[in-house]
C-alpha cells in the first residue's frame, strides 16, 4: 500500500525528514561551542560528522528498496535530498578535520592525507560526494544525458570507500564496524545487477581507449 497518497504527505514527509537530518548536526554543534563534549571534543564531532554521513548514505541507498516494499514510487523524490545530506555531514567531517583538528595548517593537512591511508580513502570518499552533489540537479542530468546514471553509480564505491575509512579510522569498537559492513553488503546486494551493468561498462570503456591508442 502507498505510503505518500498526496502532495501533502510528500511535504510532511520531506519536513520530517528535514528536521530528522538537521537537528542532530545543529544540536552536536552546539554542544562542541558549549563545551560539552567530554575531554576531546574535536574528535568527538569528527566522529559525529562522520558517521552521520555514512547513516544518511545507508537512507539514500535504502529508498530503492523502500519504494519497492511500500509501492511508493513518490518516494524517489526525497533520495537526491537525502544523497545531498549525507555530503553536507562528509563536508562537517572535512571542515572540523581541518579548522579544529589542524587549524588550517595546509601543508601538514597535505602530509596527512598522504601519510595516513584512512585519510586518504576519507578524501577520496568526499571528492566522490561532492561530484555527485554537484551533478545532482536537473540542469546537470541534461547535460550528461546517458552518462548522468553512470556517473551517480560511483554510489557504490563510494559506500565501499566509507566503510573502509570508517573501519581504518578505528574510532568505534569493531562490532561496530561489522555493523555497518552488514548493512552495506546488504544494500549493495540488492543493486547486484546495477553493479554488474556498471562494472561491464567501465571495463568495456577501459578496452575501448585501449583498442584506440
Amino acid at each position: 500500500m502507498a505510503l505518500i497518497r498526496s502532495k501533502n504527505h510528500l511535504l510532511v514527509i520531506k519536513l520530517l525528514l528535514h528536521v530528522t537530518c538537521l537537528t542532530p548536526a545543529v544540536w552536536m554543534f552546539w554542544l562542541g561551542a558549549t563545551d560539552m563534549l567530554g575531554a576531546d571534543p574535536v574528535k568527538a564531532l569528527i566522529h559525529f560528522y562522520g558517521i552521520g554521513s555514512i547513516h544518511c548514505l545507508f537512507a539514500t541507498l535504502a529508498v530503492s528498496p523502500a519504494i519497492r516494499w511500500t509501492k511508493t514510487p513518490a518516494l524517489l523524490q526525497v533520495r537526491r535530498m537525502l544523497g545531498l545530506y549525507a555530503a553536507f555531514y562528509a563536508s562537517m567531517h572535512i571542515i572540523c578535520f581541518v579548522v579544529f583538528e589542524w587549524q588550517l595548517q595546509w601543508l601538514e593537512i597535505g602530509k596527512e592525507i598522504i601519510k595516513r591511508p584512512y585519510i586518504t580513502v576519507g578524501m577520496v570518499t568526499w571528492v566522490l560526494l561532492a561530484i555527485l552533489s554537484f551533478t545532482s540537479f536537473k540542469r546537470a542530468q541534461r547535460a550528461l544525458g546517458k552518462r548522468w546514471g553512470q556517473v551517480h553509480a560511483l554510489v557504490y564505491p563510494l559506500l565501499v570507500l566509507a566503510l573502509v575509512h570508517f573501519y581504518w579510522s578505528q574510532k568505534s569498537p569493531l562490532n561496530e564496524a561489522i555493523l555497518y559492513g552488514m548493512l552495506g553488503v546488504s544494500l549493495l546486494a540488492w543493486r547486484q545487477n546495477k553493479l554488474f551493468i556498471w562494472f561491464e561498462f567501465f571495463r568495456s570503456s577501459k578496452h575501448t581507449k585501449t583498442m584506440h591508442r
